[in-house]
């Protein structure tokens, strides 16, 4: 018998048996990146909405979804979610594991974000407030603050 080819793994020479299963692991490899990599999607995609007070109802990934084409790394999900009135949204959406949520067209949450978002008034500043420099860093700790904003400190 003729061997057509020789196979190394790790530096050594492989039975040409074993193929099938190197091969195999590979695809189970793949495979199971790709379901982590869509659940990872989900929960950004879920995280984003509700930044914005919205509650995801579903996201279905969508191969041949509209803007699927002419990205090489992103993922295109056609996602229904619930805005803080109780409408439901579809939008679609496209992400991958190294950049953000891009939200096509009028189905992003961004623009619920004003509605449920309150302004909290800020504090007034006193003209002269007695306070002093940090022992430690030389920032300077309002006498209100305990401890040094800056290192932690606790002030004398």
């Amino acid at each position: 018998m003729t061997v057509l080819a020789e196979f190394y793994v790790f530096g050594k020479e492989a039975d040409p048996n074993y193929l099938p299963w190197i091969i195999g692991s590979v695809i189970a490899g793949i495979l199971a990146l790709r379901i982590l990599a869509g659940k990872w999607d989900r929960k950004r995609i879920a995280g984003e909405l509700e930044e914005s007070g919205c509650k995801l109802v579903s996201a279905t990934w969508s191969p041949f979804g509209k803007g699927s084409f002419g990205e090489d790394n992103s993922r295109t999900y056609e996602v229904t979610y619930l805005n803080p009135e109780g409408e439901t949204i579809y939008a679609t959406v496209k992400t991958s594991l190294f950049t953000g949520v891009f939200w096509s067209g009028d189905g992003s949450p961004s623009r619920f974000a004003a509605r449920t978002q309150t302004t909290v008034p800020s504090p007034p500043i006193a003209a002269e407030d007695e306070g002093c420099d940090c022992g430690k860093c030389g920032f300077f700790v309002q006498a209100s603050y305990q401890y040094c904003p800056n290192c932690g400190t606790r002030r004398p």
